[in-house]
């Protein structure tokens, strides 16, 4: 999943979302043309889920550049990215066993 550049990469994925040294308003995040395309595309993916769009949300906060900078150098990028998945696969399938991988669409 080209999102996991941000566990390998956090400095350089928040850097090319949001712009090198600017402060940027509130919800901005939310209304970058990056974030609007993978929650589009992340919502088409999850539509069994009960509610794909906020699932949707809660996924994406999962990889927010912050975020993952953040846990990376406690929980290191394996443990990181695996428990990413675990979360992904929780919300695309909650009765798949733990550690289930879901098939490529």
């Amino acid at each position: 999943m080209a999102a996991f550049a941000t566990v390998d990469r956090p400095n350089e994925s928040a850097a090319a979302l949001h712009g090198e040294g600017r402060a940027l308003p509130p919800g901005a995040r939310y209304r970058a043309a990056a974030y609007r395309f993978w929650h589009d595309h992340l919502t088409s993916l999850l539509d069994t889920a009960p509610d794909p769009h906020t699932t949707t949300h809660t996924l994406l906060a999962a990889l927010s550049a912050e975020q993952v900078g953040a846990l990376l150098p406690e929980l290191g990028a394996h443990r990181l990215r695996m428990g990413l998945m675990d979360l992904a696969v929780g919300c695309a399938a909650p009765d798949a066993p733990p550690g289930a991988v879901l098939p490529r669409r």
